[in-house]
């Protein structure tokens, strides 16, 4: 049998189609073999059709331990594709229907609270963020956005933004690293007071409004600290 052709032939398959579903990101040149993880060398493919790809892999190269190995992890005592397909889906399905209770949320969020993280770890969780997310089109991000456009949001929704954003205003609140500062200095040079940007009347007056607003709230609060 000749693993290279039906390797090919999976490949070309994989390109000429949109999955719905549950699907996999395959790596065409695998990355032990100098793959990159540009969209070029990405399909998406089934869970059976991934499994069945890492077998041909580890038959067209038999001298790598690497592919070898990743075939082997991916069985993990399966008997063949369609149970491997079968648990990847059932896991899927869990997954995406599990709620967590307040309680563990809460346990989660005090794990992660004041949590600093390197710079080479948060560029690692970025790379694994892009290879992870699938590319979205122009025509795709025009739907997103016509969909969401003028969609009301309840009074609830707008109290839990206002409570997260409550005391952020202006930066109150919020601590910069001296970096991040100096790349909202070096973003915002040149456009201060309005100057080098270009707003419709629409969101001048809304800026405007919005500002007369804070001031307003700002007066209110002062004059209660202050008392009668």
């Amino acid at each position: 049998m000749n693993y290279a052709t039906h390797y090919d032939r999976l490949i070309v398959r994989a390109r000429n189609r949109a999955l719905t579903g549950c699907f996999e990101r395959h790596h065409v040149v695998p990355r032990c073999q100098g793959g990159s993880n540009s969209p070029r060398n990405i399909v998406y493919l089934t869970p059976e059709e991934h499994y069945f790809a890492h077998q041909l892999l580890a038959k067209i190269h038999p001298g790598s331990r690497k592919l070898l190995s990743a075939a082997v992890l991916m069985a993990q005592r399966c008997t063949g594709n369609k149970v491997h397909g079968w648990l990847r889906r059932r896991k899927a399905d869990l997954q995406r229907g599990r709620r967590l209770s307040m309680e563990c949320r809460e346990k989660i969020a005090a794990a992660l609270r004041g949590r600093v993280f390197s710079p080479e770890h948060r560029a690692r969780l970025v790379a694994t963020q892009v290879r992870k997310r699938p590319p979205i089109s122009v025509k795709h991000k025009t739907a997103i956005s016509k969909a969401n456009r003028g969609v009301p949001k309840s009074a609830e929704h707008r109290a839990k933004i206002g409570a997260a954003r409550l005391g952020k205003h202006i930066g109150v609140g919020r601590v910069h690293s001296p970096e991040h500062r100096a790349k909202i200095s070096s973003a915002l040079r040149g456009n201060r007071n309005g100057v080098g940007r270009k707003h419709s009347p629409e969101t001048i007056a809304k800026i405007r409004a919005a500002r007369l607003a804070y001031y307003a709230r700002q007066a209110d609060i002062s004059l209660l600290e202050r008392g009668p």
